[in-house]
């Protein structure tokens, strides 16, 4: 995958294996989305979950986790899509994780901006994904993104469930 390059000097680029500790290192920094959806703070594990964890039906090819690095090429946000899931055209937006020193800056609309249309180019039409009830910040960054409600389902966190919002995005027909 060719880097995405952002406005603010920041880029997008796919993650692998010699990613493996910054991706940890983020994790520590984001422990506040750890303790509202696990109800602890990060683990090793949760850095191989990032990497290693597929729905059913989907393979690694499907799979795309992408790293947004500072200008100084710090790893400041990590992104998993998953292609063509749940149907064709539709990708799952699985994670979308900023470290707090970046938040409320308009970094998240920025890199969201850049990853539907690098999207667009490779055939989807809309994404999916799912925010957790109690995660208010997220329902409202969401939605005014355009995001919609579609569903709501149970889901299982560590050993409790929880209630998700199922969402929505169509990409509008051009840019």
């Amino acid at each position: 995958m060719q880097d995405i390059l952002l406005e603010n000097g920041y880029t997008i680029s796919l993650l692998g294996q010699s990613d493996y500790s910054a991706v940890t290192a983020l994790n520590q920094r984001c422990a506040d989305h750890y303790l509202l959806h696990n109800g602890r703070v990060p683990r090793e594990d949760d850095t191989s979950e990032i990497f290693l964890e597929l729905p059913p039906g989907k393979d690694y090819p499907d799979k795309f986790v992408l790293g947004v690095f500072s200008a100084e090429k710090t790893l400041v946000g990590i992104i998993d899509l998953i292609c063509n899931y749940k149907s064709e055209e539709e990708w799952t937006l699985g994670l979308m994780l900023l470290d707090p020193a970046q938040r409320g800056k308009g970094l998240g609309r920025t890199v969201h901006t850049a990853i539907i249309a690098w999207a667009k180019a490779r055939g989807a039409t809309s994404f999916r994904l799912g925010v957790i009830e109690d995660n208010l910040k997220g329902q409202k960054f969401w939605s005014s993104l355009g995001y919609k409600k579609i569903s709501e389902k149970n889901m299982r966190f560590d050993d409790e469930t929880k209630r998700v919002n199922v969402m929505s995005l169509q990409f509008p027909l051009s840019d």
